[in-house]
């Protein structure tokens, strides 16, 4: 959301989460003034805002904290699990507790932040990673190596060293997709893993890792 506002641009960005120990849905706001967007520049510190849905009747501020704007880039999504929100900031995920509405643990990357090449920033390397809660557990895709996804999934949730190594080689996928991002978006009970196409939207891959094999798919549209 963004409104201009005396030079200033007013930049919101909302996280929805939920709690299972309380069984509440929270929604997190953190409101930016920003004198530019891309690339982002913020004036001073930004508003952090909560508020639970049907109980509250209006925003709560919460304590600022550093790893807080960078909940905003769009190249550090955030996900949900075990009631805490989750996001990279450099060589880390920080997380933060929905319940206690504070910061929680903060978990290692299994491996080390892409090295940026010449002439990129730090972020473009982080825009080859991405987390994702796949089978309930948390994983950090790597798309830094060309035509290889790499899959780490955290098997014992804090513990460093239950972090596994899975690879695709992206040969087993049609030709157009052997240089592109690729990102699962879900993994089936069965065991094969669901890849969105970027070359095509609404399509899907599935890929098959005991076979090796993928085979398109598609989503029929509910709304029409």
């Amino acid at each position: 959301m963004l409104n201009i506002r005396h030079n200033f641009i007013r930049v919101e960005s909302h996280h929805f989460g939920f709690s299972p120990s309380t069984s509440e849905f929270k929604v997190v706001r953190i409101v930016y003034s920003a004198a530019s967007v891309q690339p982002l520049i913020v004036e001073g510190k930004p508003e952090i805002q909560i508020c639970t849905v049907g109980v509250d009747k209006e925003w709560r501020n919460l304590a600022w904290y550093p790893s807080f704007p960078l909940i905003m880039s769009n190249w550090s999504n955030v996900v949900t699990l075990n009631g805490a929100h989750h996001w990279i900031v450099v060589d880390k995920i920080h997380t933060f507790n929905i319940r206690e509405e504070n910061h929680g643990p903060i978990l290692h990357l299994p491996v080390p932040v892409p090295v940026p090449v010449a002439g990129s920033s730090l972020e473009s390397s982080l825009s080859s990673m991405e987390l994702l809660v796949l089978n309930n557990q948390l994983t950090l895709v790597d798309n830094s190596v060309l035509s290889q996804i790499t899959t780490w999934t955290i098997k014992e949730y804090g513990v460093v060293e239950s972090w596994t190594k899975h690879v695709i080689f992206q040969d087993s996928f049609p030709n157009v997709l052997c240089c592109q991002k690729v990102f699962p978006v879900a993994m089936l009970r069965s065991g094969p893993i669901l890849f969105s196409d970027p070359c095509h939207n609404g399509h899907f891959i599935l890929y098959n890792p005991k076979r090796k094999e993928c085979a398109y798919t598609q989503i029929p549209d509910v709304g029409g």
